[in-house]
């Protein structure tokens, strides 16, 4: 993978930014074994894109074939492979779709930006908005100029990232947005609002012909026409960037929040953004809020990442440029509320101080730590919800990984109607009563939960033999469309996409039955320490460097599909390293 990958060597490929996704391609939650893997069923990754299973000898994942399989640990499986795998990226989407060859060709010349959608981008995610080659056409005929005459024009780089939103932006989170909401682009001041005239969603006024064509590092929306950038505006000068000025400003705790979370890098690098940035009092209280024991334990949390991300926006928006009752979409895919007043406020936090500007950006200080409605929060506030809600405190401590207390793994709740349990009771001439006396309750719980932010986009566009995993230790589900009604089990999903800070509600028109639990062989080594005496030494390196040792080391489980040392070496040209 080394080559690949594009790399130099080994060292430079596990400093990659996109290393932890890389690595969680090769994971699926749960133990499966490999007689519990169905030959051409296409499983769900922990990093949420999908690889297909074949059984033969050898069997096979993707391109990568299984040299060894069922290497138990006591917390999971290690399947050995012969390949580092990797999803096709947006350019290589381009590359394959005859109707997009003009955009391809486009991003081609401007500058540096071809490397910003294929592997070559340290790993960040992005979602291009690519006109079609008969839109193109029509361009060229309305604004009386050429592709040649695009392709020599100076701002070319800011016509192509107005195309460009940051992060993996689907059609249905656009859909579920506001029609004032300001969606950020790769253009220093570019944004765009997502509309819907006669059920048509459109993204600046140009329709989406095609939605949501998957790639490995972001997605691609096909569009009926050309977007045209506004002129840039220059902010203030400034000499510091954006971790200098933060520390500048006497934001400790902020800083330290950076460095833990690994994103000191990002916030020192030469892509723009704006930081609502907590105070040291605020993360103080935080320390609470989080049901922490201190700044250091906060400090520890593996969410961390997620909660500094959405303190952040994509782009450089001074306060002149906030629009008031305006929700942006954060660097962590959720969105925070903007309103001008005395003093402003971004949800429930004051912007205490505006317009400190850095060289890469700009902070405006706040008085909390943002903490968007965690899934146990959602169904507090959802009357309709209230059997789920009581079924999940009961159940042990899982109402812990449902709440901000769960150290950050998100998740999806599959949550049956207060009205689903009622005709559950009636068909299993059972009771509320006796369900949360049931022995096996968790189990019944976990049957209920997905692991990840999975959303009915991505269940709808699934192949209805996919097996999605539970957190029931062998529990998995499909997803199918009987009469284009989605359903996961057998069971509708009523009322899709509930949004959580820690994942997605769905709500279910029945309740799920799980299967009964299988026990898996007898382990003593941890998937870290399984992997150290299988010789999978830079495996071993690549978590190590991208600080998942703790995870595979924990009590979570996990399934790994473990490149050995050759297919790491081979990734390093594939990544440009």
């Amino acid at each position: 993978a080394v080559t690949a990958l594009g790399e130099d060597s080994l060292d430079t490929l596990l400093a990659r930014a996109d290393l932890g996704e890389i690595l969680k391609h090769h994971v699926l939650n749960g133990e499966l074994p490999s007689s519990a893997l169905e030959s051409g069923t296409a499983y769900t990754t922990l990093q949420g894109s999908s690889v297909m299973f074949n059984s033969g000898t050898p069997s096979t994942v993707d391109i990568a074939e299984v040299s060894t399989p069922d290497l138990f640990a006591t917390n999971g499986v290690i399947h050995a492979v012969s390949e580092v795998l990797l999803p096709n990226s947006i350019e290589g989407v381009l590359a394959l779709s005859p109707d997009l060859s003009t955009i391809l060709e486009v991003v081609r010349r401007a500058g540096g930006l071809v490397t910003e959608l294929d592997w070559r981008n340290a790993g960040k995610l992005h979602t291009l908005l690519a006109p079609t080659n008969d839109a193109f056409t029509e361009y060229f005929t309305a604004s009386s100029t050429s592709l040649e005459a695009l392709l020599d024009r100076e701002d070319l780089e800011d016509f192509v990232k107005y195309h460009i939103l940051p992060g993996k932006v689907t059609s249905e989170f656009l859909e579920s947005a506001d029609d004032t909401t300001m969606h950020n682009t790769l253009h220093a001041w570019g944004t765009l609002t997502a509309t819907q005239p006669g059920g048509v969603l459109t993204l600046g006024g140009v329709p989406v012909d095609t939605p949501d064509v998957i790639a490995g590092n972001g997605l691609v929306h096909k569009l009926g026409g050309v977007l045209t950038p506004p002129a840039p505006t220059q902010p203030p000068a400034a000499t510091m960037n954006l971790v200098e000025k933060a520390a500048d400003l006497g934001l400790t705790s902020l800083v330290a929040a950076v460095e833990a979370a690994g994103l000191k890098a990002t916030f020192e690098g030469s892509d723009k953004y704006t930081i609502f940035a907590p105070s040291n009092a605020a993360f103080a209280a935080a320390v609470t809020a989080l049901g922490e024991d201190s700044l250091d334990t906060l400090l520890a949390r593996a969410d961390l990442g997620e909660i500094l991300k959405h303190h952040v926006l994509n782009g450089e928006l001074p306060s002149s440029a906030l629009e008031s009752g305006t929700a942006y979409t954060t660097l962590q895919g959720s969105s925070v509320m903007f309103n001008s007043g005395t003093p402003s406020t971004v949800d429930i936090a004051e912007v205490s101080t505006p317009d400190l500007f850095a060289t890469n950006g700009v902070i405006h200080a706040v008085s909390e730590v943002l903490l968007p409605n965690s899934i146990e929060g959602v169904l507090a506030l959802s009357p309709d919800l209230s059997t789920i809600l009581e079924v999940v405190r009961r159940a042990g401590g899982l109402v812990t990984e449902l709440d901000w207390r769960n150290a950050g793994k998100l998740h999806t709740l599959l949550a049956p109607t207060n009205d689903a349990f009622t005709e559950y009771f009636t068909a299993s001439s059972t009771s509320l009563e006796a369900l949360l006396d049931r022995e096996d309750l968790e189990d019944f719980v976990k049957y209920h939960i997905l692991p990840g932010k999975v959303t009915s986009e991505f269940l709808e566009s699934a192949d209805d033999t996919t097996m999605h995993n539970t957190l029931h230790a062998w529990g998995t589900l499909t997803a199918t469309q009987p009469g284009g009604v989605l359903t996961l089990g057998g069971v509708p999903v009523d009322t899709p996409d509930v949004i959580a800070g820690n994942g997605l509600v769905h709500k279910l028109g029945g309740v799920l039955t799980p299967p009964a639990p299988t026990q898996p062989p007898a382990a003593t080594m941890n998937l870290v320490e399984k992997a150290a005496d299988l010789g999978l030494t830079s495996l071993v390196a690549a978590v190590e460097a991208a600080g998942l040792k703790a995870t595979f080391e924990g009590s979570d489980k996990y399934t790994i599909f473990a490149p050995s040392n050759a297919a790491f070496a081979a990734a390093v040209t594939a990544l440009g390293e």
